[in-house]
C-alpha cells in the first residue's frame, strides 16, 4: 500500500516515487474535430463546460489511485457498442466508456477533471482506440486496459490521434 511504501522509503531516506518512471507531456499540433459519440456525450451531459487544463502532484497515494481505477476497468467484462458509438460511463462498455468510468471514480478521489483526458489511438493492428491520461508533474500517464498497466504515453505502441482538450469543443490533434 502506498502509505507503507512511503513509510519504508522515507525511513531509509529514499524517494516514494523512485519506482514510478517519469514520464513526458504530449507533443500537440493544431485541432481536429471529435467524434460523434463525443459529442452526444457532452450535449447530454454538460461535462465539458467550464473544464480548464490542469496537473496533479503525483504522490504514492495518487498513483495507487490510478491503479485501482485501471483495476476495475481491467476486471470487468468488455461489452461493444456493436456500431452505436454511445459514449456513457460504464464500467461494463467498450474503450471509451471504460474510460469515462476511470475518469469518474478519480474525479470522486479528488483528481480534477481537467487532468484527466480521453485519448484516441490506433493501435498496432491499426483498430480505433481509447485509453484516459493522466496529466502529473511528473508528466503524461496512460491508463489503459489492453496494456493493463499505467504507463508512460510513449512506452506504448500506439499511433497517437488527438485528445480532449479540458473546456473545448475541439479536440488536439498529437504530434508524436
Amino acid at each position: 500500500d502506498a502509505a507503507e511504501i512511503e513509510a519504508t522509503a522515507t525511513a531509509a531516506g529514499a524517494d516514494p516515487l523512485a519506482n514510478i518512471p517519469e514520464s513526458e507531456p504530449m507533443p500537440v499540433s493544431g485541432w481536429v474535430s471529435p467524434m460523434k459519440g463525443w459529442q452526444r456525450f457532452i450535449a447530454e451531459t454538460g461535462f465539458n463546460a467550464g473544464n480548464v487544463p490542469a496537473s496533479v502532484v503525483l504522490t504514492p497515494e495518487k498513483w495507487d489511485q490510478l491503479w485501482d481505477a485501471l483495476s476495475k476497468a481491467c476486471t470487468t467484462p468488455y461489452h461493444s457498442d456493436l456500431g452505436s458509438d454511445l459514449w456513457q460511463s460504464d464500467w461494463e462498455g467498450d474503450c471509451e466508456d471504460k474510460c469515462l468510468a476511470m475518469r469518474d471514480r478519480l474525479m470522486a478521489e479528488a483528481w480534477p477533471k481537467g487532468a484527466l483526458r480521453l485519448v484516441l489511438c490506433k493501435t498496432e493492428t491499426g483498430e480505433d482506440h481509447c485509453v484516459l491520461s493522466a496529466e502529473t508533474d511528473r508528466g503524461v500517464y496512460i491508463l489503459d486496459e489492453r496494456a493493463r498497466g499505467v504507463v508512460s504515453w510513449h512506452g506504448l505502441p500506439y499511433t497517437w490521434v488527438a485528445r480532449e482538450h479540458p473546456g473545448y469543443s475541439l479536440w488536439e490533434k498529437i504530434a508524436a
